[in-house]
């Protein structure tokens, strides 16, 4: 810039350009629209500056493109160099899974690139300003025609959104193929209600602490990664040791305090421990310690690249992840927008476990509401579903210890409502709870549909 110098760095989506070069090298016939979606100036590192006026001039010729042919383009025009090098061109084809949200990186790519373009514009008006040599009436009319240009072009690159037959054919095609993520929990009630949780869907659990959060969590992964959906478990509550510990000891039928105290685990009981770590998955992960909104998402990103993919992201808890904000309140609205966003991104859905506002008691527990939530303006917004767990015994500390409630304050594509189950205490899972009478059955019948069915499978 001139004389007048930003103290931040100018903005830009370094990643994006990468991605969108290496997706037309990729496959440049299917992708050829990338060459019309942008332009040179679009990408700030001038390595994919170069590149992309390679690609534009080879296809311009009619000579096609792969990365022999665009290696050969740079170096006829002396570039190669100043491009990175064949070993950084070639490093573009690593980046092109099929996941990727090639409209999303489009959009990153341009909206920095015009944001650049406004600091341009308004600091070359400053500097005529201070320079004198024009009236305030021809400065201000200089700024209408620039600022004018800018704003239709803005318009002209607008995202004119997807007409409503295209979404609709997408929609059978995916319904017909039965493809897609699609997460249960093993509560028959539950998933039929929300017909599992899918990709890009936020999913918040919340209840008083010791109720279960992280247990029904736990239960949701354990499924998932049965079916095939392997998860990155965040947590910044426990440790991986500690999260591991609970499903040891369910798994080996051992009691969990014993885990604590290894001297009174007997021979028997280790070799069922054994056991249940060898069936532990290998893909699934765990990110623990502390915790911040980008360092999840560079996590995800990069399980979801490997081979192994990624097909359900857990957040526990939220207020134990940083997030932009100057208040908590700013930042668990930041934080449930981030959440959304990566759900949206790595198209997979995030359960984003919560507090409450404060412990419930009397009707409260009886009836909760969304307003209980805390931070719940956003998180409900962003929120395809809202579960909120109830166990009577951890709030009275008396009582039935196995009796519970799945309350489902919020369900985009379904019935809401109460839902009974069961806490098994010795396997740390909720469960069905068997209707207590006909007429019950009937009526949870209606709702939340035949629970005697099977549930389907992955596909």
């Amino acid at each position: 810039m001139s004389s007048t110098q930003l103290e931040r760095p100018l903005p830009q989506a370094f990643e994006s350009e990468r991605i969108l070069l290496g997706v037309f090298l990729a496959d440049p016939q299917k992708n050829a629209h990338l060459l019309g979606d942008l332009r040179d100036t679009d990408f700030f590192d001038m390595r994919h500056r170069l590149i992309f006026q390679a690609l534009c001039a080879l296809v311009g010729r009619g000579n096609g493109c792969d990365l022999l042919l665009l290696d050969d383009e740079l170096r006829r025009t002396g570039t190669i160099a100043n491009a990175g090098g064949t070993a950084y061109i070639a490093d573009l084809l690593n980046l092109t899974p099929a996941w990727l949200n090639i409209e999303g990186n489009i959009r990153l790519v341009r909206d920095s690139a015009m944001r650049r373009r406004l600091l341009f514009t308004f600091d070359e008006l400053a500097q005529r300003v201070f320079e004198a040599e024009l009236t305030p009436a021809e400065l201000l009319d200089r700024a209408g025609e620039r600022v004018s240009d800018l704003v239709r072009e803005i318009v002209e690159s607008a995202d004119g959104g997807t007409p409503w037959r295209e979404a609709a054919t997408k929609l059978l095609s995916s319904l017909e193929e039965r493809s897609g993520i699609r997460v249960r929990t093993g509560i028959s009630k539950l998933d039929r209600a929300t017909g599992g949780f899918r990709a890009g869907e936020l999913i918040v659990v919340c209840a008083e602490t010791g109720v279960g959060k992280t247990l029904l969590a736990q239960q949701i992964r354990r499924r998932a990664c049965a079916d095939g959906w392997h998860a990155l478990f965040a947590s910044g509550e426990m440790s991986a040791s500690q999260l591991t510990a609970r499903e040891l000891a369910s798994g080996a039928q051992v009691a969990a305090w014993k885990l604590r105290q290894p001297e009174r685990i007997s021979p028997e009981e280790w070799k069922r421990l054994v056991a249940a770590a060898v069936e532990e998955c290998n893909l699934c992960r765990v990110l623990d310690g502390e915790l911040n909104v980008s360092r999840i998402r560079q996590a995800a990103r990069r399980v979801k690249k490997s081979e192994r993919g990624l097909g359900l992201i857990v957040l526990d808890y939220d207020e134990l992840i940083q997030a932009e904000g100057e208040t908590e309140f700013e930042q668990q609205q930041a934080l449930a927008r981030s959440a959304k966003s990566v759900a949206v991104e790595l198209a997979v859905p995030v359960i984003l476990i919560s507090q409450l506002r404060k412990p419930v008691s009397g009707e409260d527990a009886a009836r909760p509401t969304l307003s209980r939530l805390y931070g719940s303006s956003a998180k409900v917004k962003h929120a395809s579903a809202v579960v909120y767990i109830d166990r009577p015994f951890v709030r009275k500390l008396s009582g039935d210890e196995v009796a519970a409630n799945l309350f489902l304050l919020k369900n985009r594509f379904g019935p809401a409502g109460k839902i009974p189950v069961s806490f098994d205490r010795h396997n740390l899972r909720f469960e069905d709870a068997p209707a207590k009478d006909s007429k019950t059955s009937q009526e949870q019948s209606e709702l939340w549909g035949d629970a005697s069915r099977p549930n389907e499978g992955n596909n």
